[in-house]
């Protein structure tokens, strides 16, 4: 049995979505999903070298899933250590950087809003912010396809995704 505060508590999650739901992700926090990416661009500029593309691409998903982990559930363990308190305040902090509810509202009701107001250059150019594709050219329709699949794919990523694996697991 884990004696760490990795171990399942609901309310972790619970104040973690409020958070979410009030704070967002704000840009003067140190989110990890920069420090992932930052970790796997230099992963790629080492692990490329290679021909065996494949290998080293399972490779690279097992160093940042298990680093991540690891780096996560070092953190609780020793975070706990020094109080309990302490370890219940970062898996908290954990589960609310999973998330992203408050962000996909804030960012789909941005390109909306000009919508609403037959504003399309500005509708597009803040679609532009959330899709990978040019937007440039889009109509109306076209923007709002963009915009409901951009969200429908990040709400599994960003909310359902988290969730459900909080509940099952909690933070590492």
């Amino acid at each position: 049995m884990i004696n760490h505060i990795a171990t399942f508590l609901w309310w972790h999650i619970l104040i973690a979505y409020c958070l979410d739901l009030i704070i967002g992700d704000p840009l003067w926090f140190p989110h990890p999903a920069r420090g992932i990416g930052w970790a796997i661009q230099q992963l790629e500029k080492w692990l490329k070298r290679g021909k065996a593309e494949k290998f080293f691409g399972c490779l690279l998903t097992l160093f940042i899933v298990g680093g991540t982990y690891s780096l996560a559930a070092g953190a609780l363990y020793f975070a706990t250590r020094l109080h309990s308190y302490v370890g219940h305040a970062l898996s908290v902090i954990i589960l609310w950087t999973t998330l992203a509810t408050k962000d996909l509202y804030v960012h789909s009701n941005q390109v909306y809003k000009p919508l609403t107001q037959g504003d399309l250059p500005n509708a597009r150019k803040m679609l532009s912010r959330i899709v990978g594709r040019d937007t440039d050219k889009l109509g109306e329709a076209e923007i709002v396809r963009a915009t409901v699949e951009t969200i429908a794919e990040n709400v599994v990523d960003g909310i359902t995704a988290p969730l459900f694996y909080a509940f099952l697991f909690g933070a590492p």
